[in-house]
């Protein structure tokens, strides 16, 4: 008595059975690894962003303490030369 094959299925071999899933294998395994790399990627280039976004608002900050800073400076100066105590 032979076993009853479905209409449109095909029997496979051990040898093709073995075959086909060596491949699902391998294509789920290199689906695997892209994702893996494209996150790693993606992470990598987030922290890069968030460290160029920290150290320009640093750079921002101090360059405008040192501004506040000259500005402070010079209007103090102004102050000594209307009063007479700079160059006396």
């Amino acid at each position: 008595m032979s076993a009853y094959v479905h209409p449109g299925s095909e029997r496979l071999t051990t040898s093709d059975w073995h075959t086909s899933n060596y491949a699902l294998s391998t294509d789920a395994e290199r689906g695997y690894k892209a994702s893996h790399d494209i996150r790693q990627e993606a992470r990598y280039l987030r922290n890069e962003t968030d460290n160029k976004t920290n150290w320009d608002q640093v750079r921002r900050i101090r360059a405008d303490d040192v501004r506040r800073r000259a500005d402070i400076a010079i209007t103090l100066l102004r102050c000594m030369f209307v009063s007479g105590r700079v160059g006396a």
